[in-house]
């Protein structure tokens, strides 16, 4: 099943969106965590941000 980001569908990103998910989560249970975006113009680096 894609993510939605922004309303829109997000299609083949669901592995980067469930690890973002995760890290999240631990941030709101207490626990340090650090998500760095890094990849070639056009990746999707802000999308997945966003």
């Amino acid at each position: 099943m894609a993510g939605t980001v922004a309303g829109f569908p997000f299609v083949g990103r669901d592995d980067v969106l469930g690890e973002v998910r995760a890290v999240l989560a631990g941030a709101a249970a207490g626990h340090g965590g650090l998500v760095t975006l890094v990849g070639a113009a056009g990746a999707g680096k802000s999308r997945n941000a966003g």
